[in-house]
């Protein structure tokens, strides 16, 4: 049987885990539980910079731009959120916007120098953003530097249509309360026992 002490650790630990992985996905779960429905036409991408003093991160925007023809793709599990797939992101030319997609879906529409109208939520693409590895990698691979206030539209991300991110942060407090419930109740009955 385990320590009251050894338990009230693990809490602890079992506490500072969730921090961290909440950390990174606190704007998604904000986005998909009680962020603003309401869509921020930015128009044409290129005159994003005059506009984007009034339009906020982890706005749902649209835009319409001219997609570049250098692409990363990302697989697996994206970086700060809970979705699967296989992504692909590309540069609206002649701006400091970039778009995510699913690959599968767009593909056969999204080729290079074609024209997109597309909506999504908008997130930042600077180098501490957590798609600091792609920017590594247009830096790298294609000799491309992004700008350090480069955004990032995720297309088809609708403001409160991803359930799990409310439900698995339930989970997760429910967890952690009973956790400490735990660890606690053994420390009152170790007392209890000693005196």
């Amino acid at each position: 049987m385990l320590s009251p002490w050894y338990r009230l650790a693990l809490s602890v630990l079992l506490l500072a885990a969730m921090v961290w992985l909440w950390s990174g996905r606190f704007s998604e779960l904000r986005y998909h539980t009680w962020q603003n429905e309401e869509l921020v036409d930015i128009g044409d991408a290129r005159q994003f910079e005059e506009k984007r003093q009034q339009i906020l991160p982890n706005s749902y925007v649209s835009v319409s731009g001219i997609l570049g023809n250098k692409a990363a793709s990302l697989s697996g599990l994206r970086a700060g959120s809970f979705r699967f797939g296989r992504y692909q992101i590309r540069h609206l030319l002649g701006s400091k916007l970039y778009v995510e997609y699913n690959e599968a879906k767009y593909h056969e529409k999204f080729s290079p120098f074609t024209r997109i109208d597309v909506k999504g939520r908008l997130v930042s693409f600077g180098p501490n953003s957590e798609m600091s590895k792609v920017r590594d990698f247009f830096e790298k691979y294609y000799h491309q530097p992004i700008d350090d206030s480069a955004m990032l539209i995720v297309v088809d991300e609708t403001p409160r249509s991803e359930m799990i991110y409310a439900l698995v942060f339930i989970v997760s407090i429910i967890i952690i309360l009973y956790s400490f419930y735990s660890s606690i109740k053994g420390l009152t009955k170790a007392k209890k026992d000693l005196g």
